[in-house]
Parts: structure tokens; C-alpha cells; sequence
């Protein structure tokens, strides 16, 4: 994992599935959703709110397995 990241993982989860079980446990944990605000294509992520914090989620793409590299950072909200 690189700057900015804080730390990364590869699960068989497709992007889909992935972003559902987090969204399902940091929405009943209190995060928010945030919207995209870039207007140019980026990789799949969501961003998330809470008490100060941002909590990105990326997938970097697919390993040489065929599972989705997923690097995840948390910062101070902008």
C-alpha cells in the first residue's frame, strides 16, 4: 500500500458486493455516504463521514487471482 492509503486487502468480493457489506455495517455504525465530486472517471470508491473523519474505500483493480484489490484510507474530513 502507497500514500495515501492506510492499508489494503484482496477479497473474491465483486465491486458490487463489496461496496453493499460496507455500506450495510458503517451506515449501522453512523458514517454517511458521501457524493462523488469529481466529474472525471475515476476508480470505483465510495467516501464515507463520521465525527470528523473520511473514510475512503478504492478498488485498485483485479490481482494476478483474479480478486479486487481494495486499498482504504481514513483522514480528517476536508
Amino acid at each position: 500500500v502507497v500514500q495515501p492509503y492506510d492499508y489494503g486487502f484482496a477479497t473474491d468480493m465483486i465491486e458490487p458486493e463489496l461496496f453493499d457489506a460496507y455500506a450495510e455495517w458503517l451506515a449501522d455504525t453512523g458514517w454517511k455516504q458521501q457524493a462523488p465530486t469529481e466529474a472525471m472517471k475515476t476508480l470505483p470508491h465510495q467516501v464515507w463521514r463520521k465525527d470528523g473523519t473520511e473514510f475512503l474505500i478504492e478498488i485498485q483493480g483485479l490481482d494476478d487471482d483474479e480478486r479486487s484489490v481494495v486499498w482504504v484510507s481514513f483522514e480528517p474530513a476536508r
